[in-house]
């Protein structure tokens, strides 16, 4: 158990068709249940259109009651789009975003451009402050393994300085493994005059080759205690409870570490993570046979 005060955040990328859609729908109210910061959009992920990522964050912007975070990235978008794009999220009462430069889209990928995060997180400072009075959180991308492309964990911190020069508010890492890569991250980064709060990503992962794809992804090392409990894992629920098991004990170790808060990578599933929170104590667990959704479920694939 931990402080109850413990802020966290969750994420949700858009469905890749209207059944996903649907469940995605009741998902997204699940987890709004719990109060979570915000909840956050990824942008055009897994195959999805950037109109999809829009078209979810107006969804719980409209019917989650909680604040979403909306993924903006600058690949193939002018200094005007990103402009344009910002407007729309502020008159949608969107107040948070993550600013990155985002991977190439699937279909008619373009060309990346010449904006950097640091650059969006400047637009998006200078556009939010067109209107008096808001109150923004302009988040950004870290991590403490070093970015997949390479470059080295020097080169992300002189990166994520430059965000926090231009404006930053606040850090989400990508998904960590253990908890003394983050904590060595936390001191090279204060080193380098980083001061704005770096929140770990924690994913809780629930089968053996979802695992080895996100290691990949992240270019990180699979943890080979989790990897051999989900390969030996007799039942999709066993092999549940290895990850929320792991990412609960991982939960409390990056706290003691000095985590100011979690940020969970949910991948559209909503029972592994609500089940860490619940063992964390940070707020009551929602039987799922008690379930009852009181707001829309209208179709946004």
């Amino acid at each position: 158990m931990v402080a109850s005060t413990v802020p966290f955040s969750l994420e949700v990328f858009p469905a890749r068709s209207s059944a996903a859609a649907l469940a995605l729908g009741h998902t997204v109210q699940r987890l709004a249940a719990h109060f979570p910061s915000f909840i956050a959009v990824t942008s055009g992920a897994d195959g999805t259109s950037a109109a999809e990522s829009a078209d979810l964050v107006e969804y719980i912007s409209r019917n989650a009651g909680v604040p979403v975070l909306a993924h903006v990235t600058t690949w193939g978008r002018s200094d005007d789009e990103l402009r344009d794009r910002l407007r729309e999220l502020r008159e949608q009462g969107v107040r948070h975003i993550l600013a990155v430069k985002g991977d190439p889209p699937r279909v008619d990928p373009g060309t990346a451009g010449d904006l950097t995060s640091a650059d969006l997180v400047a637009i998006a400072r200078e556009t939010f402050a067109e209107q008096p009075g808001d109150v923004t959180e302009i988040a950004v991308a870290a991590f403490p393994d070093g970015h997949p492309s390479g470059g080295g964990v020097d080169r992300d911190l002189e990166l994520l300085l430059g965000k926090q020069r231009a404006g930053a508010t606040r850090a989400l890492t990508q998904v960590q493994f253990t908890a003394d890569a983050y904590a060595a991250y936390l001191v090279r980064a204060r080193e380098h005059g980083i001061t704005i709060p770096i929140v770990p990503g924690i994913l809780p992962v629930t089968n053996a080759g979802r695992l080895r794809r996100v290691a990949e992804l992240t270019g990180s090392d699979a943890p080979a205690g989790l990897l051999a409990r989900l390969e030996e894992a007799a039942s999709p629920s066993e092999a549940e409870e290895a990850g929320v098991e792991f990412a609960t004990d991982l939960a409390r170790d990056l706290l003691a570490a000095g985590a100011p808060g979690l940020h969970f990578y949910t991948l559209n599933l909503a029972d592994p993570v609500l089940r860490v929170i619940a063992e964390l104590g940070l707020t009551p667990l929602t039987p799922r046979d008690e379930f009852v959704a009181t707001t829309t479920h209208r179709e946004f694939a």
